[in-house]
């Protein structure tokens, strides 16, 4: 960390648009940050105490969310394997996330992959790491369109596993939904 008159300095430095920075393999942020590793078994584990302990109690004190609707899952998650499903509900809230997790029936709750907006969960190391190991999140990139989610969203879903995705892009800025 580059320090300056013995004050420790939190931001990148500044490099000029004609400096060339190569990137070095595994530092990728954004929508670039690699979350295959979250999805595998000892992170699922991880994620499963997570959201059966902390999480829970989280939600708890913040929000006294009310589930309705659950009788349209209900056929569906007495099958042997449910079926992967596709959340889509309302953001107005960073809350929406984990009161969502904690909603979602425990049938699609552990393999369930939310998508994240690359710029804000995906801009550090720390928080990107964070948010693919304990919501199973996968970077998002609002501001390009392209064929690069879709054919993540087909694969994911092929796989078996459910998605948490916000159609806005984003939170209402207004409270007012799509």
């Amino acid at each position: 960390m580059p320090r300056t008159s013995g004050i420790a300095t939190f931001t990148e430095p500044v490099t000029p648009i004609t400096v060339f920075i190569r990137s070095t393999p595994g530092t990728a942020l954004g929508s670039n940050f690699e979350t295959d590793w979250a999805r595998r078994p000892l992170a699922s584990v991880a994620r499963s105490a997570f959201i059966a302990g902390p999480l829970k109690l989280m939600t708890a004190v913040i929000a006294r969310p009310e589930v309705h609707g659950l009788d349209r899952l209900a056929d569906l998650s007495r099958l042997d394997d449910p079926p992967p499903l596709i959340f889509a509900p309302d953001h107005h809230s960073h809350l929406d996330t984990i009161v969502m997790i904690r909603a979602i029936p425990p049938a699609w709750r552990q393999d369930l992959v939310v998508a994240a907006a690359a710029d804000y969960f995906f801009d550090k190391r720390w928080k990107a790491t964070f948010s693919a190991l304990a919501l199973n999140a996968i970077p998002i990139d609002r501001e390009a369109t392209g064929r690069q989610s879709a054919d993540l969203f087909k694969e994911l879903i092929d796989d078996g596993r459910s998605l948490l995705i916000y159609p806005e892009g984003g939170r209402s800025p207004d409270g007012w939904s799509l």
